[in-house]
């Protein structure tokens, strides 16, 4: 029995802390440094139990608005399932790509970069040259 309510007990203190970071992550966009935020979406994207639709959307929009700026803050750690996640679900804008590839291209992530100019050349085709006379 008293298990039981430690389980329960652990599961809403869970619940409100991820109703806690849903509510408040407008206000960490604004008030916290792009590194904290990155690992905020990242997370909450990577796994997303109990994510609204709204904070869904809320972090959707945040990606895209900040995208550049967001790039500079890929880790050292591996990168590659939220890369991943971009790519798939087609967030990426070309000055964002460009700015992931010129991260992996400083970094030395030649997979990363790989992937990521594959990605580049499937979204942003560039446009053949025609002459005509």
């Amino acid at each position: 029995m008293e298990q039981d309510i430690n389980i329960a007990k652990v599961f809403c203190e869970e619940r409100s802390t991820i109703v806690n970071m849903m509510i408040f992550f407008p206000v960490a966009a604004v008030q916290e440094d792009l590194d904290i935020v990155w690992e905020i979406l990242a997370g909450r994207m990577l796994m997303p139990y109990g994510v609204s639709d709204f904070a869904w959307m809320q972090y959707e929009g945040y990606i895209k608005q900040n995208q550049c700026e967001m790039m500079n803050y890929l880790k050292e750690e591996d990168q590659m399932p939220f890369i991943n996640l971009m790519a798939e679900k087609n967030y990426f804008s070309k000055e964002g790509i460009e700015a992931a590839i010129d991260w992996a291209s400083r970094k030395q992530k030649t997979e990363l970069l790989s992937i990521l100019m594959n990605e580049q050349h499937k979204r942003f085709p560039k446009k053949k040259k025609t002459f005509e006379l």
